[in-house]
């Protein structure tokens, strides 16, 4: 698959950054003879005070912009944020442990120019500032990285190869028994869909009924699904190649093609859902 482009979400890598505070050699020392133990699971990397504190300080400010809400400690507890604060750093281990991908300062400077020239809440940044001191360290580290190091890391999970084999697999299995007679709507069961791109119809904000065939208008194709038509889909019964999608796999046969209306039969394997892989890995590390 395509390496994903990096547009991301970061959590702050295990090292001292120059605000916050190196954690004591006899802590290192339990967390590493703690971790040595015969059977016993790994250790979460331990939550420094400062970048707690930081984090803990930006929820404020967006826990301050509702109305009606209980108590901002009721809400988030010190567990609370101990634990979110945990998984950011889960999440920038996995984006430096699995995908061999670190973010780097410029990608951070990049993403905070953006934030800046397109935010539509310049009363929240300015307090988000403030809270942070204007410190141009602290903003990178405790607003940007966790935003960065969470779009990264799903981009990278999303168009990793390895990690959806099982589901590609599937569906070139399926394809395959298309190829050798077998019907799509047998084969795709409950992941099988009918698909009308037609130069008549009107937009539809809500989804067909079940059974029904989706109605598209012909401007809307999707320049993906354009491009297997031309390429792959000449002639009606003509079976696509597997489609990888970033959050699936689909496979298209083509029922009519005329200049102002195209007819598909769908078939639409899901990838198996971030939230799996990253709770299972939180397990694997002692998070859960």
């Amino acid at each position: 698959m395509t390496k994903p482009q990096r547009s991301a979400h970061p959590v702050p890598i295990v090292r001292p950054s120059p605000f916050v505070l190196r954690p004591g050699l006899a802590v290192l020392l339990a967390l590493l003879l703690a971790g040595c133990r015969a059977g016993a699971p790994p250790s979460p990397p331990a939550v420094d005070a400062d970048y707690l504190a930081c984090r803990t300080a930006i929820e404020r400010v967006y826990y301050s912009q509702r109305e009606d809400a209980p108590p901002f400690e009721q809400v988030f507890t010190p567990e609370v944020m101990q634990k979110r604060v945990a998984e950011e750093l889960l999440k920038e281990r996995l984006l430096a442990e699995v995908f061999n991908q670190r973010i780097s300062d410029d990608e951070l400077s990049m993403e905070w120019d953006r934030i800046r020239q397109t935010t539509q809440a310049p009363q929240v940044l300015a307090q988000l500032e403030a809270t942070l001191e204007n410190d141009p360290a602290r903003i990178k580290a405790c607003l940007v990285k966790p935003i960065l190091v969470d779009r990264f890391l799903r981009d990278a999970y999303a168009n990793n190869t390895a990690l959806h084999q099982a589901e590609y697999d599937e569906a070139n299995r399926l394809r395959q028994r298309v190829l050798a007679g077998a019907s799509m709507r047998t084969v795709g069961g409950d992941r099988y869909s009918e698909l009308i791109y037609d130069a008549n119809a009107k937009p539809v904000a809500e989804p067909p009924e079940p059974g029904t065939p989706q109605v598209i208008p012909l401007s809307a194709m999707e320049p993906e699904i354009k491009q297997v038509i031309e390429e792959q889909l000449k002639q009606p019964g003509d079976v696509s190649q597997v489609i990888v999608g970033r959050d699936d796999f689909k496979l298209l046969r083509l029922v009519e093609r005329q200049p102002d209306r195209i007819a598909l039969e769908l078939i639409l394997i899901p990838k198996r859902p971030f939230d799996d892989w990253f709770n299972q890995e939180r397990q694997k590390r002692g998070q859960g």
